[in-house]
């Protein structure tokens, strides 16, 4: 049965609502502490049986906080060496005309799906999708070994093969090259515009080593020093900008937010153009 007050003012209401919430609050807070410490129960009892065995529940709580920081640890340490132990080994077969970038017959590259060896962004960018399939195990239907890939760049002019080879150690791939002046070579797009990526942002440990405030200068041929999946993650929206497009919903015509495809250790940015 509901009773109501008609004599309640609307600041005595107001008061029994706060009362309620608050009531409410603790509830959670002790429904919570009961779920995540489930050996206070036991602790005290153990405080009835002697100071000896209390110390013991404390050291066996600090123990166990320590066990779960090491087992990140370690599960971090396993996933840099599984990422780590397979490569790709691209190798340039075939050029037609003159490659803008600059890419020639015979040039091979190593890479996985971060690190891109100094490759045209937009070579690397058409490339990605098998270079991720075969570098955590997978392969193309349409391809007789699994190990291997036929692919060309977005312009048709640069044709490449990918092979898939596994290290003896595995070691952490991170080769920087310097980027490439690509003004005056008939895209009037750089030739008007700069574009950089902020790090605005790091949820966990970025395992290519992003870090919040970090600003690079990238462009649809030059990745720099931002991850290779990141870059794949923003090749669109690089491209968006240097041919002055915006996102309806960007306050700011000139700026494009995102976040790459970790979700774990997921790294948010900001793409920013401006007048060259």
């Amino acid at each position: 049965m509901v009773v109501k007050n008609e004599d309640l003012t609307p600041k005595d209401e107001l008061f029994a609502f706060i009362g309620i919430i608050e009531r409410a609050v603790k509830f959670v807070i002790k429904a919570n502490c009961r779920l995540l410490f489930p050996c206070r129960k036991y602790a005290k009892k153990e405080i009835l049986m002697g100071e000896e065995k209390q110390n013991k529940t404390g050291d066996f709580i600090t123990d166990l906080a320590k066990s779960y920081e090491e087992s990140i640890d370690d599960y971090r340490a396993n996933v840099q060496k599984a990422l780590q132990r397979v490569l790709l080994e691209i190798t340039v077969t075939k050029v037609t005309g003159d490659c803008p970038y600059g890419h020639k017959e015979g040039e091979k590259y190593i890479v996985n799906d971060m690190n891109h060896d100094g490759m045209c962004g937009s070579l690397y960018q058409a490339i990605h999708p098998p270079i991720t399939t075969l570098h955590y195990g997978g392969g193309l239907p349409w391809e007789n070994d699994a190990d291997f890939f036929k692919g060309i760049c977005q312009e048709m002019r640069v044709q490449v093969e990918g092979k898939r080879f596994e290290q003896e150690r595995s070691s952490f791939l991170k080769t920087i090259k310097d980027p490439r002046d690509m003004t005056g070579k008939g895209f009037p797009g750089l030739d008007e515009y700069r574009v950089y990526l902020e790090v605005i942002g790091v949820a966990n440990k970025c395992e290519w080593g992003h870090r919040e405030g970090q600003r690079f200068e990238v462009d649809p041929f030059n990745i720099g020093k931002v991850c290779g999946f990141l870059f794949w993650e923003i090749y669109h929206f690089i491209n968006l900008l240097f041919s002055g497009g915006s996102l309806v919903w960007e306050a700011d015509e000139n700026i494009i937010h995102g976040c790459c495809p970790d979700v774990y250790n997921q790294v948010t940015y900001r793409l920013i153009r401006g007048k060259r």
